[in-house]
């Protein structure tokens, strides 16, 4: 597929829409069956104090978190000053999974109870780009 549109290979996975308040927000886990690699994009919009925000990336054996035995994969750690924004991105290969974890999802977490969060999740099938 070397003519692909980047819409044939690469699909939104999953969102977590913009909220406002501090803790934990989360994806739903995408089955890796149908990607081979992961990347999630976080934006924090504008802190009103200087704060952080974490991602997390989980690997598990179940389809939802409420049975999901979670894995920690990868942890980025973003800072941000006061009046300003960032964006934290995080790139998994399904080929990194442990064999009995097909699943990933995201949980973030921040400090600013004021400022807006939102995140993408994009699963992309370039196994076949030669």
């Amino acid at each position: 597929m070397p003519n692909a549109k980047i819409t044939e290979i690469n699909t939104i996975s999953e969102a977590i829409y913009p909220q406002v308040s501090a803790g934990i927000s989360s994806s739903v886990l995408v089955d890796m069956r149908d990607f081979s690699r992961y990347c999630a994009v976080v934006q924090h919009g504008t802190a009103t104090t200087a704060s952080t925000f974490v991602v997390k990336v989980y690997e598990s054996s179940a389809s939802t978190w409420a049975g999901a035995v979670a894995t920690l994969l990868s942890t980025t750690t973003v800072s941000v000053a006061t009046a300003s924004t960032a964006v934290a991105k995080v790139d998994v290969k399904a080929a990194d999974l442990a064999s009995a974890n097909r699943y990933l999802g995201v949980y973030v977490t921040k400090t600013d109870t004021a400022s807006s969060l939102s995140a993408v999740t994009i699963g992309s099938d370039d196994r076949y780009l030669g």
